[in-house]
């Protein structure tokens, strides 16, 4: 006889959307707005504190403070909109209204 496991509610559903769904511009897009190469942008910024902002450890306010490792400052308001512009559904994706 087969082992059941025991019923569980489901605590949590993750969705993976990023290049799945949607797709991501972290990769070229917002290196490219920065005036970096791939590369050179991932090398400069702090990435603790972008996973303590993704927790709500820091807020939007920090992150953009400390957002490069050597300081620089970012205009926040012109990068979230061109992190915006840049979503859109990863190719193949259907959406039906």
């Amino acid at each position: 006889m087969a082992s059941q496991l025991p019923e569980a509610p489901i605590r949590a559903v993750i969705f993976d959307l990023m290049d799945t769904l949607v797709y991501d511009p972290i990769h070229y897009e917002v290196s490219a707005f920065f005036g970096l190469t791939k590369a050179e942008f991932f090398a400069a910024v702090d990435h603790t504190l972008y996973m303590d902002f993704e927790r709500g450890r820091v807020d939007r306010a920090g992150l953009y403070a400390g957002f490069f490792r050597d300081g620089r400052r970012i205009d926040a308001v012109a990068f979230e909109t061109h992190l915006r512009a840049s979503f859109r559904w990863v190719d193949g994706v259907e959406v039906r209204r």
